[in-house]
C-alpha cells in the first residue's frame, strides 16, 4: 500500500470515528475553569471563582470538590500524579499538595521566576529563570535533592514520565530541538524535527510534540531512541495541544471548531470525544488511562468536562493496516537484533528486505539461523525491536 493511499484511508477512518456523547461535567461554576489535569479519579484545575486563579480538585468517585489553594495570589499550571498535585504560585514558587493529607510543601521559591511544574512519581520538573535564561530543574521528592539539568540557551517546557524527562532546547546556535534525559540509563537523546517543536510530552517510549508553522501545526510522535517522526493524525486542520499517556494521545484539533480526539499510538483506532461544532471550543485535553478531561466554552464560560473511553457510547473506526514496510529508517533495513545476551554481543543482525537472521558468532547454541517472515520475530532469537518495527507491529 503506498503512502498516499494509506493517508487517504486514515482520513476516511478518522471521519467515521464519532463520539455519540458519554460526557459528564466536572465543574460548571459560572466563573472560568481551565487547564484541567487528571490522575485516576482525581481531576485538578485552575479556577477563578474567588477573583483570582486558585487550584481546585474533585474526586470523581465520591463527587467531593476541594479548594487546594487560597493564598490570594494567582495559582496556576497544575499537574497531578497518584495523589500529588504540583502547581505554580505567582511567578516564582512551586508548591506540592498531598491529596490524602491536604499538606502543602514548597519545592522551590524566590529568587527568580519559575513555572510549568510537572510530576511523575517522585520526580518533579519545572522551567526556572533564576539565572539569565530559562533552565530545567528537577527535584527528587524521595531524597529532596534539587538538580539543575540544563545550561547554555533557553531550555523550557519540560515534561516527565517515570525516569525520563523531555524539554525544548533553544541552543545558542539558534537551533530548536527536543532533549530527553533518562535517569535509569543516564543517557541523553536529542530529537531535531523540522518546524520548531513545542509542547513535548512523554509516554510509551515515545515523545509527542507539535511542529509546523502557526495556523498549520501538527502533532507528531517520535521514538525516543531514534527512527522517523510520525504524524499522529493526517487529517485536515491544525492541532493546538496534545498529551500522551501510554499508547493513547489526546489531541485538540482545530477543524470545524476545536474538538477533542484520542488516537492510539499504533493507529488502531481514532475516537472523536467531542462534536460540538464551529461555535464551541473544546480545548487542552489531558488523559490518564481511559479517562480524558478538557475545558469547554459551550456554556458561555470555560468549564471542565470528562469522558471515559471504555464507558461509551463512542463509535470508533479501525484505521487501515499498514502492509508496506517503510524503507527509510536510522536502522536501515534492519528490523531486530538477535544474539545471546549478556555474555555474547548481539552480532546477528537482520540484513535485508527479507529480514534474514544472521548466524550468531557466540557460544549459545539456543540461537540458530533462520528467516523472519512478516513482523513476528523468530522464537528464541528476539532481543529487541527497532522503534520502526515496534511501530509497524502496533507495540
Amino acid at each position: 500500500m503506498n503512502v498516499h493511499r494509506f493517508a487517504a484511508l486514515v482520513i476516511l477512518a478518522a471521519a467515521l470515528a464519532v463520539c455519540a456523547g458519554a460526557e459528564t461535567t466536572v465543574c460548571t461554576d459560572p466563573a472560568d475553569q481551565r487547564n484541567a489535569v487528571v490522575s485516576g479519579n482525581v481531576v485538578a484545575w485552575e479556577d477563578s471563582r474567588n477573583g483570582n486563579w486558585d487550584i481546585y480538585m474533585k474526586d470523581l468517585e465520591t463527587g467531593i470538590e476541594t479548594q487546594v489553594s487560597s493564598s490570594g495570589t494567582d495559582e496556576t499550571n497544575p499537574d497531578i500524579d497518584r495523589g500529588r498535585i504540583v502547581y505554580q504560585s505567582g511567578a516564582g514558587t512551586i508548591l506540592l499538595y498531598e491529596v490524602g493529607t491536604a499538606a502543602t510543601t514548597t519545592l522551590a521559591a524566590a529568587p527568580g521566576e519559575r513555572s510549568r511544574p510537572r510530576i511523575s512519581g517522585n520526580r518533579v520538573v519545572w522551567q526556572d529563570r533564576r539565572e539569565s535564561d530559562w533552565d530545567v530543574y528537577h527535584r527528587d521528592l524521595e531524597t529532596g535533592i534539587e538538580t539543575r539539568m540544563t545550561s547554555a540557551g533557553d531550555q523550557h517546557s519540560p515534561s516527565v514520565d517515570g525516569n525520563q524527562v523531555v524539554w525544548v532546547s533553544e541552543g545558542t546556535d539558534g537551533e530548536t530541538s527536543l532533549v530527553v534525559y533518562d535517569y535509569a540509563s543516564l543517557s541523553t537523546y536529542r530529537i531535531a524535527p523540522a518546524g520548531r517543536p513545542s509542547s513535548p510530552d512523554l509516554g510509551g517510549g515515545a515523545v509527542t510534540y507539535l511542529a509546523g508553522k502557526p495556523g498549520s501545526r501538527r502533532a507528531y510522535s517520535h521514538a525516543i531512541t531514534g527512527g522517523l517522526p510520525r504524524a499522529i493524525d493526517v487529517g485536515a486542520g491544525s492541532h493546538l495541544s496534545q498529551r500522551i499517556d501510554g499508547a493513547r494521545v489526546a489531541l485538540e484539533a482545530d477543524g470545524t471548531g476545536s474538538e477533542i480526539w484520542v488516537y492510539s499510538m499504533n493507529f488502531g483506532t481514532g475516537t472523536q470525544v467531542t462534536a460540538n461544532g464551529v461555535d464551541v471550543a473544546d480545548q487542552d485535553p489531558e488523559i490518564d488511562g481511559t479517562r480524558v478531561v478538557w475545558e469547554t466554552d459551550r456554556n458561555g464560560n470555560r468549564d471542565i468536562y470528562t469522558a471515559s473511553l471504555d464507558a461509551g457510547p463512542f463509535t470508533t473506526a479501525p484505521v487501515a493496516e499498514v502492509t508496506a514496510v517503510p524503507t527509510a529508517s536510522r536502522f536501515g533495513a534492519r528490523r531486530y537484533v538477535v544474539g545471546a545476551v549478556p555474555l555474547n554481543p548481539p552480532t546477528g543482525i537482520s540484513g535485508g528486505a527479507g529480514r534474514t537472521v544472521a548466524e550468531p558468532t557466540g557460544t549459545r547454541t539456543a540461537i540458530g539461523t533462520g528467516t523472519a517472515t512478516g513482523l513476528t520475530p523468530p522464537a528464541s532469537r528476539f532481543v529487541r525491536w527497532s522503534p520502526l518495527t515496534r511501530w509497524l507491529a502496533g507495540l
